[in-house]
């Protein structure tokens, strides 16, 4: 619950689910993307294919015969949807109908339309408001959780705050500080809950038909989930900047990359060497940073105790004070291309898997890389040796970027010199 609170106050999760909509959309060819401040699907529009949105605000009363899928500030969607809807943002109604699931990450939604299959909810406050229904099974998680509608299915939640007024078909299991139960509620099932607190239940007007159980929650169990869900979301979060810094990398640096990726692939004993090097460099500068910083102390000291040892205190302070830039500069440059360096060998697994590498060794694309740098995060996830993958991936890749910066910086020389 800490964990999710946390994520909803930063508001963090729509730029998730947003970046993850990007990502998807990347790789899908035949769709329809619309971007802008303001964006508007009216009720004479009809949109026979998937939909991707980004922008500040939305509004759609048309039709979509596919997945829509929308990263927005404030999104309203009236219309119809013959799949999937997808949104995420920091205010959501929803009061249109989907043929397929419903999925929100948003910090503020409002379901009162009809979702064909199953719904997926987090955010600070879910409304499932009296007219909305789902026809398969409920997932909520964040802060809030009003459920006045009708699911057909099963209802998991794990949120601080719970109130149901609505009708639910199938078990339900709650994870929740507190949980109130008025009527007309009725639940067609089994009712578990998890909690500290006694639930608040009025019994005179609702109706459950199966067994209620309240449990305390196992809190070792507890933190164990939480430590687990807060490791994949940081895993999450690195992939996703590993890929739009890759992105830039490819748009704006392209001649490096190209020349660090033919490299990689055709000279990989150069590249594991300079990588070398480079980790050599790296660890002598920080070894030097710590003595530079040390050295820094002894000579304040030294200086403030007066007599023969303040020429010394002198001495080793300036030591410290032209050191401590020069090693913290080479020491980050390192590290910066070492993080880099795995976005070069994410490019040579994605192409190898995509089979997008070709005789002149071409750089593969967006979805190639991605797919590279999803293999490279889940083997760097095994314990213990993804420490010993991630550093041998890191070496190869950044001794390829600081050899191929160099050789494309001397090819260009060459040809303004020839020019």
């Amino acid at each position: 619950m800490r964990l999710f609170t946390l994520c909803h106050r930063l508001k963090v999760f729509p730029l998730f689910m947003a970046a993850g909509a990007w990502l998807w959309g990347m790789g899908v060819s035949a769709s329809v993307f619309q971007k802008g401040k303001q964006v508007v699907i009216s009720n004479l529009h009809v949109i026979d294919d998937d939909l991707y949105v980004w922008g500040e605000d939305f509004s759609m009363e048309g039709t979509i015969n596919g997945d829509l899928t929308v990263g927005a500030m404030g999104v309203k969607i009236y219309g119809q949807v013959s799949r999937a809807v997808n949104v995420s943002g920091l205010k959501v109604l929803y009061a249109g109908k989907c043929g397929g699931a419903y999925r929100s990450c948003v910090y503020e939604q409002t379901i009162e339309g009809v979702v064909g299959g199953s719904a997926v909810a987090i955010g600070n406050l879910i409304e499932l408001g009296k007219g909305a229904v789902v026809e398969h099974d409920f997932w909520a998680a964040g802060g809030t959780l009003r459920l006045d509608g009708l699911v057909k299915g099963r209802v998991w939640a794990r949120v601080r705050h719970i109130v149901i007024t609505g009708q639910i078909n199938g078990n339900v299991e709650l994870h929740s500080e507190n949980l109130t139960i008025r009527p007309p509620a009725i639940i067609n099932g089994n009712l578990t809950y998890y909690s500290n607190n006694a639930p608040d239940i009025d019994t005179a007007g609702v109706t459950i038909t199966g067994t209620v159980r309240h449990e305390r929650p196992d809190s070792g169990a507890l933190e164990h989930r939480l430590s687990i869900v807060q490791n994949t979301l940081f895993r999450i979060s690195g992939l996703i900047a590993a890929f739009l810094l890759g992105a830039i990398l490819l748009r704006f640096c392209c001649p490096y990359v190209e020349t660090s990726f033919r490299l990689v692939t055709a000279n990989f004993a150069t590249s594991l060497a300079a990588g070398l090097v480079l980790l050599g460099v790296i660890v002598l500068s920080l070894i030097v940073l710590m003595m530079s910083a040390l050295a820094g102390l002894i000579g304040q000291a030294l200086i403030a105790s007066g007599g023969a040892g303040s020429v010394f205190g002198s001495i080793l302070l300036v030591f410290s004070i032209l050191a401590l830039p020069i090693s913290g500069f080479f020491g980050l440059s390192g590290s910066i291309i070492f993080y880099l360096g795995r976005i070069v060998v994410a490019l040579l697994v994605g192409g190898l898997v995509t089979r997008q590498l070709s005789a002149d060794r071409r750089v593969p694309g967006y979805g190639a890389m991605f797919l590279g740098l999803l293999i490279l995060s889940a083997l760097f996830a095994v314990p213990y040796a993804g420490t010993l993958i991630y550093l041998v991936v890191a070496t190869i890749g950044a001794g390829a970027l600081v050899v191929g910066v160099k050789r494309c910086r001397e090819a260009m020389r060459q040809s303004a010199a020839g020019a």
